[in-house]
């Protein structure tokens, strides 16, 4: 029964959120970028965060940010959408208010930019 229970809340954990969003492992993510090579990478991290490290042709707009939301609301809301922060945590909550901002196509990366320099992708960082 425990172990029923354990597997239950795995599976929510990784079931989409919401209408719109996913969590998307590394893998899922990479296999995302190349199926959809238009989808908007979109970094929620501090520019600083993002001057030091990010992905390839990826879109800052902070998340503590006062024009988030409208310049979140200048974006197609039918684009794929990957958001990205440090470790997974803002890109879940920036992942919440493009779902209700209407994105239908939404996914954040688990772990965040953490996880993917953990399997060794590539990123733009400033030592280059």
């Amino acid at each position: 029964m425990r172990l029923l229970i354990l597997l239950a809340f795995a599976l929510h954990l990784s079931a989409p959120i919401g209408n719109a969003g996913e969590v998307a492992t590394v893998k899922q993510a990479r296999a995302l970028m190349r199926k959809h090579p238009r989808t908007l990478v979109l970094d929620v991290r501090t520019p600083r965060e993002f001057d030091s490290l990010h992905l390839r042709g990826s879109v800052n707009i902070p998340l503590q940010s006062k024009s988030f939301i409208d310049r979140v609301k200048a974006l197609p809301n039918d684009q794929s959408v990957l958001i990205v922060c440090a470790r997974g945590r803002r890109s879940a909550t920036a992942m919440g208010l493009l779902d209700s901002l209407g994105f239908t196509k939404v996914a954040h990366l688990q772990g965040g930019l953490e996880a993917w320099c953990k399997a060794k992708l590539p990123v733009i960082s400033a030592k280059q």
